[in-house]
């Protein structure tokens, strides 16, 4: 009994045998970021400013807005100073949050004058550890 060249395609027969065609594969890599120029001007505006209000402010003028005993004219500038040196120096930006966070809580508790030990330190600068491992492990970049 002869089968046909459809049956034959059905088990896996085929008279026409495909040809291999040789592909080039090229890997293709993230580009690589370049440090960000803009993140360093930012860093340099907000430390220019903290030094403007460090040099031409009284301290007691600007520890009462918003929040008493808080600073936070200082701090904020504190932080985003931080955060643009960082993001510039590790070329990441949840890195940076991370740890110019970790920075803010840190002087936070510190200008309310807690008893601050180092173990509040190791305490307050985990979860925000545990979150960024934990992301660059789902980016798989870690």
């Amino acid at each position: 009994m002869e089968t046909t060249q459809t049956q034959n395609k059905t088990r896996g027969h085929s008279r026409l045998k495909p040809k291999a065609v040789a592909v080039e594969r090229r890997k293709i890599g993230k580009p690589k970021k370049k440090h960000s120029l803009i993140d360093l001007i930012l860093a340099l505006v907000f430390f220019f400013s903290l030094q403007y209000l460090m040099f031409y402010s009284q301290p007691n003028d600007l520890a009462n807005l918003i929040y008493s005993n808080s600073y936070l004219p200082f701090v904020l500038l504190i932080f985003f100073f931080t955060f643009f040196v960082l993001k510039f120096i590790f070329k990441k930006t949840r890195l940076a949050f991370c740890l110019a966070f970790d920075l803010l809580i840190v002087l936070f508790f510190h200008l309310q004058n807690l008893d601050f030990n180092y173990y509040w330190v190791i305490i307050l600068a985990i979860p925000p550890l545990i979150w960024l491992i934990i992301n660059q492990i789902e980016k798989r970049l870690l």
